[in-house]
Order: structure tokens, then C-alpha cells, then sequence
């Protein structure tokens, strides 16, 4: 079951899962702040935080990370890159921040993601109500 709340500036899809807790104590989230650090991480992370502004090419770098469940990113992004985090089977929690540039129909490629269970957008100005109900 899918749970989804919306406010103006913030969106959470939330999965109603009882392994959910043990999931976010058995990871360390890797902080990336640069495209070095990003090209570093090895295969098998599963946690990711990103805090520096990334183009197109290197936001593709991720995905060799076929393990990766948990992504944050805090930097402006396109559909475009959404195609990108659409390519991350193991998606299970996606947290878009200053996302300005999304749009109905880049959110509409996360339904690619089979284990999505949590979305949080923030400033997500293109999103309508149609676009988040296609999730």
C-alpha cells in the first residue's frame, strides 16, 4: 500500500512497510560533494546523499550502482536527470530537493521504479496534482 501526502513545498509517497526501520539503521548514507567523490563510490552502496550541483553526464555515473536504495539529492535537476534515477531498479527512497525544473511528466518516469516507496520533493513549482497522482 502507497500512502502519499502533499503540501506546497513538500511531497512524501511513503510505503507502509515493517522492514522500513530496520532498512535505515543498516546503512551509512555516503555524503558525495563532488564529482570525485561520486566517481568513487563503490559498487555496492546502497545509501547516497548529494550535495553539490552535478550535470546530466555526471548524475549518469550512478547508474553502476545497481544496489543503491536510498538517494537524496540537493540540486537542481531536470526531467532529464529524472530519466537518469529512473534507470536505479533498486530505488526504494528518493529525496528531490530545489527540483524547479521537474515536471509531470519527468515524475511520471519514476513509475519505472518498481520498489519506490518514499518520494519527497521540495520546490517542485512544475508538479501538478495530475503528475503526483500518476504515482
Amino acid at each position: 500500500m502507497v500512502r502519499l501526502v502533499f503540501s506546497v513545498a513538500f511531497v512524501v509517497l511513503a510505503a507502509l512497510s515493517p522492514c522500513r526501520e530496520a532498512f535505515a539503521q543498516s546503512d551509512e548514507t555516503r555524503e558525495v560533494k563532488s564529482a570525485a567523490d561520486l566517481t568513487a563510490l563503490p559498487d555496492g552502496t546502497t545509501r547516497v546523499s548529494i550535495d553539490f550541483k552535478l550535470d546530466e553526464k555526471e548524475l549518469a555515473g550512478l547508474e553502476r550502482l545497481k544496489s543503491l536504495t536510498d538517494l537524496v539529492v540537493h540540486c537542481k535537476l531536470s526531467d532529464k536527470g529524472i530519466a537518469t534515477l529512473a534507470k536505479l531498479p533498486a530505488l526504494e527512497e528518493l529525496g528531490l530537493y530545489d527540483c524547479g525544473e521537474v515536471t509531470d511528466e519527468g515524475l511520471a518516469l519514476l513509475t519505472a521504479l518498481p520498489k519506490l516507496g518514499v518520494l519527497k520533493l521540495e520546490h517542485a513549482a512544475k508538479v501538478s496534482d495530475a503528475g503526483l497522482a500518476v504515482l
